[in-house]
């Protein structure tokens, strides 16, 4: 899940967004290889809490458009994806990249 994670930071930090300006900030302190990994940290922690309170990230700047089947009230059926869904998602992308591919 790190690799995965680190990967996605490395991408992210090459684009426009909140996660390439915490990226600099700590690379001026503590280095490169450790910024990485701080992006990737908290790109996890912002998809868990969007996973627990079934929201969808919009990165400021952006209009925020309502979302169908995303409700705290909906239930795991509306057509979302369940955590379950989600945590198989993640072991997949984890066994592609351990596999090398």
């Amino acid at each position: 899940m790190r690799r995965v994670m680190v990967e996605v930071a490395h991408v992210a930090v090459r684009m426009d967004c909140r996660f390439k300006d915490m990226f600099w900030r700590i690379t001026s302190r503590r280095g490169r290889k450790v910024a990485y990994v701080a992006v990737a940290r908290k790109m996890l922690t912002v998809v868990w809490h969007l996973l627990f309170n079934k929201e969808l990230f919009v990165e400021e700047g952006f209009s925020k458009a309502p979302v169908r089947g995303m409700s705290k009230s909906s239930s795991n059926n509306s057509g979302g994806l369940s955590l379950d869904e989600v945590v198989g998602i993640l072991c997949c992308a984890v066994r592609v990249v351990s596999d090398g591919g």
